[in-house]
């Protein structure tokens, strides 16, 4: 090989290189760190699903309202401590979500905490 075309060579694994290892940089902040929203979700619909005065019964393993009902048994196996809870809704209305600022998408966060308020 002459030296014109080694030093082409080079430079082409440099530059090569460079463009390859900005886009693994790309995807790995992409999947990890880059928020990316997907849809957002309506705030005035979950609000007006909110109910007051809603007489509830709760123990340690069940609660039951006027719309829901929710149990929750407990089973042993494989040396394994398995949790089942059985939800039954009246109306799908009463379903609710906690999304991370009202969006659906990757990489968002909020604590679980706001979330509950």
């Amino acid at each position: 090989m002459d030296k014109k075309s080694s030093k082409k060579l080079r430079n082409f694994m440099i530059v090569y290189g460079s463009l390859l290892l900005l886009f693994v940089a790309y995807v790995l902040l992409d999947v990890f760190v880059i928020p990316r929203t997907f849809s957002a979700v309506n705030q005035s619909t979950s609000e007006n699903n909110q109910q007051k005065n809603v007489e509830s019964e709760t123990t340690d393993t069940s609660y039951t309202s006027n719309n829901i009902s929710i149990t929750i048994s407990t089973h042993r196996e494989y040396d394994t401590t398995i949790y089942v809870a059985d939800v039954k809704i009246k109306n799908a209305d009463c379903l609710k979500t906690a999304l991370a600022g009202n969006m659906y998408g990757r990489n968002l966060q909020k604590y679980i905490l706001s979330l509950l308020l």
